[in-house]
């Protein structure tokens, strides 16, 4: 199951980081479930950009960028309720 798609060529080489080589491709498979790809696909190159912005290797910006993802994934679906606990009548 494919999710979503999002290629940012220019982010990181035109906005954040002026003269930069570095390219963002990303392909979110829903593996984690539809709301987890929909909302790494939004959050996880902002997190990856501020990562840069601290000067950090590009290794260690991705793997810190996928860990906050993957924290404030998990605290959003924390404080939200099921929709299956959600009655309709």
């Amino acid at each position: 199951m494919n999710i979503g798609r999002l290629i940012i060529d220019t982010m990181l080489c035109g906005y954040l980081l002026p003269q930069s080589p570095l390219s963002y491709y990303a392909v979110f498979d829903g593996h984690g479930g539809v709301e987890a790809a929909k909302y790494a696909a939004v959050q996880l190159h902002a997190c990856l950009g501020r990562r840069l912005l601290q000067n950090l290797q590009p290794e260690e910006a991705l793997r810190e960028a996928f860990a906050e993802t993957d924290r404030m994934f998990v605290n959003r679906a924390n404080r939200e309720v099921p929709v299956h606990l959600v009655s309709g009548v």
